[in-house]
């Protein structure tokens, strides 16, 4: 962990922003649907039940559309890994995004929307918990498929390459003069992309001197992305595991004893 820590500047607003919201949205919809467990007031402002969880899971939508932004935008801010630039991490980093995405998108098919964005709290309750796949291979899979994301997210990170990143003399010459230019940054700075030949309007380059030979096509790769794959990323995404793990031990309780009362006979009885 210490070496992690060392490609990391705590400091850095990007990556305090994450860090806040990371932390902060599962801490706003377990305390919004306890709220509205206990008093129903969310139900009654909608006049709906439904309406109330349509709309709590829209704001939760937007706010993991900003935590992602976040996170992303604290790994472009901050130094990369050379280890993690090698085809092996960038394929596993694949692998990892089409795994949790697998189990993202299949939790969300079994449950519904209500019954993924916290519909039990809303007095929306399905027949029985839902056992079949994803949920017959892990608990929780729609957490731990959101963080197999972001770490595939921390490893293949990638952002638009900008004609210039900066003062021009930061830029050497290594082709023709027709404007195609590698960045020439010091070793430590964390803007290097030593992967990308950067050209205008995007299009093609010769291969680089730093590239992996089976990384290109034809000898030519594409000049408008940059890879950045990110120690800080490993570290925020240690920080969403950590974070869902409170969470689901804050939610597995009650998500249990609602359908426990629910299959009981007094409750079939009522």
């Amino acid at each position: 962990m210490t070496w992690l820590l060392g490609y990391v500047d705590p400091s850095d607003p990007c990556f305090v922003a994450a860090i806040l919201a990371i932390t902060f949205n599962p801490l706003f919809w377990n305390v919004v649907a306890r709220w509205e467990q206990k008093t129903r007031k969310l139900s009654r402002a909608f006049r709906s039940p439904y309406l109330a969880c349509y709309s709590l899971g829209a704001a939760i939508l937007l706010l993991n559309v900003l935590r992602s932004h976040c996170f992303t935008q604290a790994m472009l801010s901050q130094p990369k890994m050379e280890s993690l630039d090698n085809p092996t991490a960038y394929r596993t980093g694949l692998a990892l995004l089409g795994v949790g995405s697998a189990f993202v998108i299949s939790s969300f098919l079994a449950l519904g929307f209500t019954g993924t964005f916290l519909g039990d709290y809303f007095g929306i309750l399905k027949e029985a918990r839902v056992t079949t796949f994803p949920f017959n291979v892990l608990d929780n899979p729609m957490y731990w498929g959101s963080t197999a994301n972001y770490l595939g997210w921390a490893v293949i990170c990638c952002s638009p390459a900008p004609w210039s990143l900066g003062d021009p003399r930061e830029l050497e010459k290594v082709g023709p003069a027709d404007g195609r230019c590698l960045p020439a940054l010091p070793a430590e700075s964390p803007r290097r992309a030593h992967w990308i030949l950067h050209m205008p309007l995007g299009g093609t380059g010769p291969i680089s001197r730093k590239q992996p030979k089976d990384t290109v096509r034809g000898g030519q790769v594409p000049c408008n992305i940059v890879l950045h794959a990110s120690p800080t990323g490993l570290l925020l995404t240690a920080v969403v595991a950590l974070v869902y793990k409170v969470a689901v031990l804050y939610e597995e309780p009650f998500t249990a004893q609602i359908y426990q009362q629910k299959a009981s006979p007094s409750h079939k009885r009522s």
